[in-house]
């Protein structure tokens, strides 16, 4: 089995007695030297990258970790890293921890350059639930519902440009139906003119018949007009509901900073809490859900946006605006109970005003500007 010595978790360098000398920080663990100069601040205090512990000791006085120093008789091995370990192709080290505001792995070295003012927590710190990165692994399972949500938005837009599609095959099939009998119509009014033709310089008693007949078709209404309405009707429902398809926007497409945000459908929520997670607040965010196009899983989207603390948040519910109080359908008191202790404004019903007025006095306003 391939094996490899004893490496800095930091730097991946194998230790040395030189500049990779293995120093034990007070915490119990041991990084190289050079390392450890680069997490030692102007106080002489280094805090560990592991458990976040501070060592306040003059870095020539940690003590060296001389165990880990390999000799030539006998080198100490560990097992190598695996050769599909992914690594920063920047600097070719283990991607051992995740900047929170990027949402993105990165190695020691980046976490003290492309990333050194963003959030930074140790891949090992998320993953066992350390107390210290909770507020970290709460974002990250944000953005991850954030995902889910966006998904189900694109489905959602997927099918209804799907059963658009199908209604538009319906309607071409009724167009081919109407232009086979169109075709009919036409051979057969063709032929009555050739044979009005032949007919009207010589005719008996039998053809003086077929004259008649033939002037008797050419009166009547053909049949194909009857579709037309029915064809025109067809059409442009179809054309209605393409106008009214909405594709969600580009996930990377972010709103402004410091500005009036509108959240109308589930596209302008999703982009709304894309833009919180990536640190962009605006000055007054406003959900408006209409009667006429309700927000899907309002409750869901609400959950997201307060998650992120937003501030001024104000809600405009209409979806059951016109719905009697006691109806099955009437949640938006729910809503209230849920969400009124964020909202700094509520437009609704009598009954969503006053649940709001009762929790806004049982419950303190819990944003800040």
């Amino acid at each position: 089995m391939a094996t490899a010595m004893l490496e800095c978790d930091i730097c991946t360098e194998e230790f040395d007695s030189g500049n990779h000398k293995p120093l034990c920080l007070t915490c119990g663990h041991t990084f190289c030297f050079s390392c450890i100069l680069e997490l030692t601040t102007s106080s002489d205090i280094c805090i560990c990258p592991k458990c976040k512990k501070e060592t306040a000791q003059d870095i020539d006085k940690i003590l060296v970790n001389y165990v880990l120093i390999p000799t030539e008789n006998k080198p100490y091995q560990r097992l190598a890293r695996s050769p599909s370990e992914t690594r920063c192709l920047q600097h070719h080290k283990t991607l051992d921890y995740l900047c929170v505001d990027c949402i993105k792995l990165t190695c020691f070295k980046c976490t003290r350059d492309t990333h050194v003012t963003h959030k930074v927590e140790a891949i090992d710190d998320l993953v066992s639930g350390d107390e210290s990165a909770m507020n970290s692994t709460r974002k990250i399972q944000t953005t991850m519902q954030n995902k889910i949500f966006g998904l189900k938005n694109l489905a959602t837009a997927l099918n209804d440009f799907s059963g658009w599609i199908d209604d538009a095959i319906n309607v071409k099939n009724d167009l081919d139906e109407w232009k086979e009998a169109l075709q009919v119509q036409i051979i057969s009014a063709d032929k009555d003119f050739q044979a009005w033709k032949d007919l009207v310089s010589n005719v008996d008693e039998e053809e003086r018949l077929e004259c008649m007949e033939i002037l008797r078709r050419l009166k009547l209404e053909p049949e194909v007009y009857s579709k037309l309405p029915e064809i025109t009707e067809k059409l442009g429902a179809v054309v209605e509901n393409y106008r009214s398809l909405k594709m969600p926007s580009n996930p990377h497409n972010l709103l402004p900073h410091g500005q009036h945000w509108t959240v109308t459908n589930s596209d302008e929520g999703g982009r709304a809490v894309r833009s919180l997670l990536n640190n962009r607040k605006p000055s007054r965010l406003v959900v408006i859900s209409l009667h006429t196009d309700p927000i899907p899983s309002l409750s869901e989207l609400l959950a997201l946006i307060v998650s992120n603390d937003t501030g001024d948040l104000s809600l405009v519910n209409l979806d059951t605006f016109w719905w009697p109080p006691k109806s099955d359908f009437y949640c938006s008191v729910d809503f209230i109970k849920e969400f009124g202790r964020w909202l700094s404004a509520v437009y609704g019903t009598p009954y969503d005003l006053v649940s709001y007025m009762r929790e806004r006095q049982r419950e303190p306003r819990m944003f800040t500007r």
